[in-house]
């Protein structure tokens, strides 16, 4: 099986995805890149997320580099976050993949985006205000590029492309 792997910008539509359809996986790198104190194991993920009970997993990126490598040809589709030590790291170990972002235009939709799915305060400052720099640094980067206009999603994209279907 040909696998797609996907480093998609925050607000996609990612995880929408990853749980909609069982042969795509959408592999969370907190979860590779955090150890937790067991005082937090249990809690909602936002406030795993925010807590100082957390710290870098020493393994990290190797271990999540391992991870994609290892859903490569079992799965459809692997969507990844666009963190730059993972571009690296897919980059040194020669592993294809397509970065999704959305159109320069969609800052203000996707402002909301963040604040209704919950996101907190941090969160969205930091991808709002630097959003068009970011998006001109993903465009930069030599990948296919998946670019989603206003109200569009990742979903919408690989219904298009037939990768997916209902």
């Amino acid at each position: 099986m040909k696998t797609l792997i996907i480093r998609g910008y925050p607000g996609v539509g990612k995880s929408y995805v990853g749980r909609k359809y069982d042969y795509i996986v959408d592999l969370e790198s907190s979860d590779y890149k955090w150890i937790y104190d067991d005082k937090v194991i249990n809690m909602n993920k936002e406030l795993r997320k925010s807590t100082s009970y957390k710290q870098l997993n020493p393994e990290y990126p190797n271990n999540y580099i391992n991870k994609i490598k290892s859903l490569i040809g079992n799965v459809k589709v692997i969507l990844i976050a666009p963190d730059e030590d993972i571009r690296i790291e897919l980059d040194k170990n020669n592993i294809e993949y397509t970065i999704c972002i959305p159109d320069k235009t969609c800052k203000e939709e996707y402002y909301n985006r963040f604040v209704n799915r919950g996101n907190t305060k941090e969160f969205i400052d930091i991808r709002i205000d630097n959003f068009d720099n970011r998006i001109e640094e993903l465009m930069n980067q030599e990948h296919p590029l998946i670019i989603l206009k206003s109200n569009e999603y990742l979903e919408d994209y690989l219904k298009e492309k037939g990768i997916i279907d209902d």
